[in-house]
């Protein structure tokens, strides 16, 4: 005789429903590529210039120079022509300023270059609080719910107009760059064209590219002129690219799973999830091959140092950049909310880190440097408290480039595991080079 089930467990029509619509709550609806992207344009409003203007006061970088003192080498992140603007008695004092100094009319003619790199901690969000997204940043950079979590996927900087924001000091006014003498400058920032929606479904990503010219504001114009001036012959163009994930609850059905995490984020770069892959490999062999791969393409630096980024540099670097992102503060949202093991490392941190150190190794090499640009990749998040290895390859073998010769450099940031974290290209002009020495190794 068949047993017959209480009727708490009895599986009622009714029931059923409700565990059908709970099962479906939990999965991620079917994205309309062309309607989200509609909306999408609404809110991000592409190719809207949005100017966001500051003084190149010294003091910013200076406190750039002091949150890094002591992770990493003093000529990374100081360069000497830097040192002029600080006081004579109390080099660590901050900048005395560079109106009204007693300085010799050499040192007037020779306003101190902003330093590579250092743009990174000028012209920061201009957000009131009550216009931040829950996560802490900007509305009008995010394409929309549900894509919520972002991350920096990667971008590029190249110096057009060389001089000043390189470290050169150039003779041609229009050359000059960026310089640290309190002038007004002006950031031209926008998002340049729709967003792209990459991935299977369910498992989409937002990519949003974003467009920031700088320069500084001709007072002899009006103030329109100048800007637009900035926006045609930037003294720095970059291009950021955002992406940008579902919710996880949304995307997996369930709480947050840091090993899902991480494997979405290393897949960002490419447009793309795992599942998208033809093969995909268990994290720590995936690890591994990555690893294998960068010694098997010889890929040992000419010149690289290590720092393990601690909470309070991350607070820092936040205030200095006027950066709320949660989850390099949060350490209790960056876990439970967005799953990550600990906070994060910010993008422009280790974007800064790497332009300082090509600067810092063309300076070994070279009397003058012009920095063409700089292309990179994220591939993978760094975390706070965990060491990070910065690197700088030269390609060039047995000391065949030439003064005056264009030269691409291998660029990268390594995990604690070896794996890559960010990975890109550097092109730079030396001037006086001695032959020979661009095959030197330098490891600190």
């Amino acid at each position: 005789m068949r047993a017959t089930k209480p009727a708490a467990l009895r599986a009622t029509p009714r029931l059923l429903s409700q565990r059908q619509a709970k099962k479906s709550s939990l999965e991620p609806q079917p994205l309309n590529h062309q309607a989200y992207i509609a909306e999408a344009r609404r809110r991000l409003q592409p190719d809207r210039a949005r100017p966001i203007f500051d003084y190149m006061s010294p003091t910013q970088s200076h406190l750039l120079n002091t949150s890094l003192a002591g992770l990493v080498p003093t000529k990374v992140h100081y360069p000497k022509a830097f040192r002029k603007l600080l006081g004579p008695d109390n080099p660590t004092g901050g900048p005395i300023g560079t109106q009204g100094r007693q300085v010799g009319k050499e040192e007037e003619e020779e306003p101190v270059p902003l330093p590579v790199g250092h743009h990174l901690v000028y012209f920061g969000p201009q957000t009131r609080p009550g216009e931040l997204l829950p996560d802490g940043t900007e509305a009008h950079t995010s394409p929309g719910a549900p894509f919520t979590r972002r991350m920096w996927a990667g971008g590029r900087v190249r110096f057009p107009r060389g001089g000043g924001a390189t470290g050169r000091l150039e003779t041609d006014e229009k050359k000059r760059g960026l310089r640290l003498d309190c002038t007004r400058a002006v950031c031209v920032e926008k998002v340049a064209g729709d967003p792209v929606i990459k991935g299977v479904e369910g498992r989409e990503k937002v990519f949003v590219e974003i467009s920031r010219r700088y320069g500084r504001i001709d007072n002899q114009k009006e103030l329109a002129t100048s800007v637009d001036e900035v926006e045609d012959y930037p003294d720095i163009d970059e291009t950021r690219t955002l992406v940008f994930m579902r919710e996880l609850g949304d995307e997996t059905g369930g709480p947050p799973q840091k090993a899902q995490v991480e494997k979405e984020e290393e897949s960002a770069d490419a447009g793309g999830t795992a599942k998208e892959k033809k093969k995909e490999e268990p994290p720590k062999e995936r690890d591994m091959t990555r690893l294998k791969r960068l010694k098997d393409k010889n890929w040992v630096p000419t010149y690289s140092f290590s720092l393990t980024p601690t909470k309070q540099l991350l607070f820092q670097f936040s205030a200095l950049t006027f950066n709320a992102h949660r989850i390099h503060l949060d350490q209790r949202y960056a876990q439970e909310v967005e799953g990550h093991r600990d906070l994060l490392v910010h993008g422009p941190l280790s974007l800064s880190l790497l332009l300082m150190a090509v600067r810092a190794q063309a300076d070994r090499l070279a009397g003058s440097i012009e920095f063409r640009e700089l292309n990179y990749r994220n591939l993978a998040p760094l975390y706070v408290d965990e060491e990070m290895k910065v690197c700088v390859r030269h390609r060039v073998v047995g000391g065949a480039s030439h003064d005056g010769e264009e030269q691409d450099w291998d660029v990268w940031v390594e995990r604690p595991d070896g794996g890559f974290a960010v990975k890109g290209t550097a092109t730079v002009v030396l001037t006086k080079t001695p032959l020979g020495r661009l095959v030197e190794s330098e490891v600190e």
